[in-house]
């Protein structure tokens, strides 16, 4: 405590009790420190041996960390922050909404059965049966801008209608077009397009007369004749807003709107967006089916006949090559022979020379 003490009298360097870097010694033990009362004996670079309790090291250690205010913290994930901007990634990521009403609205009714539970897979019957499509939020945007101009068309209507009379007419019901009716013609011209060629208005009006009757019902198949109702929308006019409203989006996103029309994804495509990529035809095959069948027998059969006429062929070239190779060797002796009678005129028999296996002769 004197030595803290005096140290901080001085100026404050409470750095004097931290044991300073030395020359390590891979021979000598490492102190462990396990509890308070455990102490650090250590030798400074003078040589000098000094021993450190467990408590004052931790001060001495504390003390010399560098303070970090609120303002430098701040300044970092500043920085942080504008790393990451720089940083962009083409990730996507979703959004999650917590749904409020969730548990009230939808009771957990199900119950685990003791068998598996099997996936069934819908026929394309069943599949153009059901409902499909589901609004998102750009179409409840484009369905309210569309339902408020409606309502200022039968407003116009009525006052119309009211100026052209004295009595008080009756009100006229409010032409919507609802989220279901929506929906369902959405899915209805998506369907009947699939993967073939876009279907045209006309083919349109035609389905949704079959399909969807209550939509006559809510709008008028045509104008009326008299001229206060000039203002009036027709069946006609919607299917026309809504097929043009289907096509814009359908150019916009480039594919069909269900994921079942989309084309398969190539598996040179970089976009994350895209998914379901087919799976890349494996090269080499680790296990081989082997069968054992009559053909395989024949064709080594076959195979081996082959082998048997081309070592039959080698043996006879080898035989004809070293034939050669001796036909060569009397030529070289009867030369040799023929150049002695015609030089030597000693009268001595010429040395008689023995030729080796390898095309080299020497003498006997």
């Amino acid at each position: 405590d004197n030595t803290m003490t005096a140290t901080s009298q001085k100026g404050g360097n409470t750095s004097a009790n931290v044991p300073q870097p030395s020359t390590l010694n891979v021979y000598k033990k490492i102190s462990i420190i396990r509890r308070p009362e455990d102490s650090l004996t250590y030798e400074d670079a003078g040589g000098n041996v000094k021993t450190v309790s467990a408590v004052e090291l931790g001060e001495a250690l504390h003390a010399t960390q560098p303070n970090t205010n609120d303002s430098d913290t701040a300044a970092n994930k500043q920085q942080q922050q504008q790393q990451a901007k720089k940083q962009k990634q083409d990730i996507p990521v979703p959004l999650i909404r917590a749904v409020g009403g969730y548990e009230c609205d939808i009771s957990a009714t199900f119950q685990q059965p003791l068998s598996y539970v099997r996936y069934h897979r819908a026929t394309p019957q069943e599949l153009k049966d059901q409902l499909e499509y589901v609004l998102d939020a750009e179409d409840e945007a484009w369905l309210a801008s569309k339902n408020s101009k409606l309502e200022e068309s039968t407003k116009t209507t009525t006052k119309t209608t009211a100026t052209a009379t004295t009595t008080t007419p009756a009100q006229p019901q409010p032409q919507r077009l609802t989220f279901d009716l929506l929906e369902l013609m959405m899915d209805i011209l998506e369907k009947e397009t699939g993967f073939e060629s876009i279907i045209t208005t006309h083919t349109a009006y035609e389905v949704f007369a079959q399909k969807i009757p209550q939509l006559f019902s809510i709008f008028p198949a045509k104008q009326a004749k008299h001229s206060n109702s000039t203002t009036t929308t027709t069946a006609k006019q919607i299917i026309s807003d809504v097929y043009n409203y289907w096509m814009h989006k359908r150019s916009k996103l480039k594919r069909p709107l269900f994921r079942r029309f989309w084309p398969v994804t190539s598996t040179d495509d970089t976009n994350p967006h895209l998914v379901f990529r087919p799976r890349e035809k494996e090269k080499y095959k680790l296990r081989k089916k082997r069968q054992n069948d009559m053909d395989s027998y024949h064709k080594l059969q076959r195979l081996r006949r082959d082998f048997d006429t081309v070592r039959a062929v080698l043996a006879l070239i080898r035989r004809r090559e070293q034939v050669a190779r001796v036909q060569l060797q009397l030529h070289m002796e009867r030369h040799r022979q023929d150049l002695f009678e015609l030089l030597d005129t000693s009268g001595s028999p010429a040395r008689q020379v023995v030729a080796r296996g390898d095309g080299t002769t020497t003498p006997a």
